[in-house]
């Protein structure tokens, strides 16, 4: 069983982190963060399922519930990052206040990969870590190289209709047709690319949402998570 609780995190400029933390009852050294995007909370279906299934494997999670969509508003890029990198180092860094883990799984959704590529340079990790990249901003220079060069089991997660989507950019860092052999079979970068998946895993036909398709995106990507999330117990 576990609570939920909410750690005093203090972000960018003195401002409160908004969080929830999800706290085993029971002994675990497994430790979570959720960073989730720009418009998309961590009680959205990707991030909702992934969170649940971490929870069930014991882990201690911490949902980073921070909403830029108005304080974002008229202020310059560069700032905008700050603002990002400062929250999510702080409330990294109270996750682990918390106890001692040997193990950490970094979740991210899109603005929040750009944190994950940021304080996985910059922060001290435990023995294990394993990132989610979930619809990476692959715009980015900075997320494209972490994701290339991080030496930790990773998954990403996109779709082809996805705005960040670049086949050249996927097969630069790894990715291989699911026909072909791994060009590096020691590589600890797994993918799962979702035909016709939107930003959001999202299937749309006509302009409108495919309800039942949608829901068959979401199940392939939320297939993938949980295999990975498995395999690196």
């Amino acid at each position: 069983m576990y609570t939920y609780n909410t750690l005093t995190v203090t972000g960018y400029e003195g401002k409160p982190v908004p969080n929830t933390f999800i706290r085993q009852r029971g002994a675990t050294s497994h430790a979570a963060i959720i960073l989730p995007g720009l418009g998309y909370t961590a009680q959205m279906p990707l991030l909702f399922y992934t969170g649940n299934h971490l929870i069930a494997q014991n882990a201690d999670v911490l949902q980073v519930n921070y909403n830029y969509l108005t304080a974002f508003r008229g202020i310059d890029r560069a700032a905008q990052h700050r603002w990002l990198f400062a929250d999510a180092e702080a409330a990294y860094r109270a996750l682990l206040q918390q106890r001692a883990y040997d193990r950490v799984t970094v979740v991210g959704k899109s603005l929040g990969t750009l944190a994950m590529a940021h304080f996985i340079t910059t922060q001290t990790f435990p023995t294990q870590v394993d990132a989610l990249w979930l619809t990476p901003v692959l715009t980015s220079p900075d997320v494209r190289a972490q994701i290339a060069t991080f030496d930790g089991p990773s998954l990403l997660v996109i779709g082809t209709a996805d705005q960040f989507y670049d086949a050249d950019v996927l097969t630069s860092i790894g990715e291989t047709p699911s026909d072909e052999t791994p060009s590096d079979e020691t590589s600890s970068r797994t993918f799962a690319i979702i035909d016709g998946a939107d930003h959001g895993i999202n299937i749309t036909r006509d302009g409108n949402i495919d309800v039942i398709q949608s829901i068959h995106a979401l199940e392939t990507a939320i297939r993938a998570i949980v295999a990975f999330l498995d395999t690196e117990k």
